[in-house]
């Protein structure tokens, strides 16, 4: 939900579409692929500068790990449609709050270890509001809506010589959803008087209250044989846990 994307464009590296041949790490894929690198901090100095558009607000803060040996970069954002209105054209404005996060650290020439978080946090209110004109669409009923997901990614990547890469990954993607509606005219009278206390008086028609996580360990090697080409193999393990209400 909310006016930017749970993504922050200045913290991307690359991006890569893939719709079909998938390589061995997506042979499960049924659809498309999205894949999307993000980008290392500065592992010369520290710096940061603030972000400003026509959604959102925030500010990112880069810089390096022990004299270069790697590098972390945070960056936060907040949408601001709803300090200039309370409307943008159903009812109601969405707050979204973000934030990317990213270190890298290099063991060994050979061995590096990553971390990456992506996390989102919104809620809208829809509905009946001391302001709202009678006539208005949503004028009946009380819309609450509140979210938040987040994704954290570790990695562990090792060079087997000059042919071979192995890479050592363990994540975990946790979402909730919460919605609640009421109807402040079930009894056939359109609401009058506070909005909060027509709120408070009225029946819920509709409540939600669920979440859903994933936690996955795999490991991807990828060797080079001679006249051969690239190898790839690889295997991984999930865990799901579900809480619908």
């Amino acid at each position: 939900g909310g006016t930017v994307s749970i993504l922050d464009a200045e913290l991307l590296q690359d991006v890569t579409f893939l719709t079909g041949g998938y390589p061995a790490p997506y042979i499960n894929r049924t659809s498309s692929v999205l894949q999307v690198t993000q980008r290392e901090g500065n592992r010369q100095q520290f710096g940061g500068w603030a972000t400003l558009g026509f959604a959102g607000a925030g500010a990112i803060l880069e810089g390096p790990i022990q004299s270069g040996k790697g590098s972390w970069i945070v960056s936060a954002r907040r949408s601001f449609l709803d300090l200039f209105t309370e409307d943008i054209g159903f009812g109601g404005v969405p707050v979204l709050y973000t934030l990317n996060a990213k270190a890298v650290y290099d063991l060994t020439p050979r061995d590096r270890m990553w971390v990456v978080n992506l996390s989102g946090k919104d809620n809208i209110r829809l509905g009946y509001q001391d302001d709202v004109e009678p006539e208005d669409e949503l004028s009946t009923l009380d819309i609450r809506y509140a979210g938040w997901r987040t994704a954290t990614g570790f990695n562990w990547q090792r060079l087997f010589g000059a042919r071979g890469v192995g890479l050592l990954g363990v994540t975990h993607s946790e979402a909730k959803v919460g919605q609640r509606v009421k109807d402040l005219a079930a009894d056939g009278v359109p609401p009058t008087g506070p909005a909060d206390d027509a709120i408070a008086s009225s029946p819920t028609v509709y409540f939600e209250d669920s979440r859903e996580g994933e936690t996955t360990v795999k490991y991807d090697l990828t060797y080079t044989f001679p006249f051969v080409d690239k190898v790839q193999a690889g295997g991984s393990f999930k865990v799901f846990r579900i809480d619908y209400v």
